[in-house]
């Protein structure tokens, strides 16, 4: 999508650039376009995935861990109790894909409690560090 608004800019200052230019000044005009308009379009691209794909990294997370949360919520409802560890209770549902692991590809931190009827789910965000700001944090109990 966005190179096609890319290839439409550019059509449509070519055509600008027949219809409207002519004479020395007119090229000069012409020739400062051709490198700020490629500049501008640059720096919307950077402004824009540097603020997108980082959303979109935690948006992912946040919904892996939401289906964790789920699932070890039906575990503790079929069984009795939470797993021991988020790896084994992961590979026994493919369908949602391997839930150990965030989307900046840090393992998700799991524990459960020692009375086993609390868990706490963390994923530890870009930095890749436990307990700091960008940690995403689940904590349920189950009644």
């Amino acid at each position: 999508m966005l190179g096609l608004w890319i290839a439409e800019l550019v059509a449509e200052f070519y055509i600008l650039k027949e219809e409207f230019f002519s004479g020395e000044k007119a090229r000069t005009r012409v020739l400062k376009a051709y490198i700020i308009v490629p500049i501008i379009v640059f720096g919307v691209c950077v402004l824009f995935f540097s603020f997108i794909s980082p959303m979109q990294k935690k948006n992912k997370t946040k919904d892996k861990m939401l289906s964790a949360v789920y699932l070890l919520k039906l575990e503790k409802e079929t069984t009795g109790k939470f797993p021991d560890d988020l790896g084994s209770f992961s590979r026994r549902n493919p369908i949602h894909g391997d839930l150990t692991v965030d989307s900046w590809d840090h393992e998700i931190f799991y524990e459960k409690t020692e009375n086993g009827e609390d868990f706490i789910l963390i994923s530890k965000g870009k930095d890749g560090k436990l307990h700091t700001e960008d940690d995403i944090v689940f904590h349920k109990q189950v009644k």
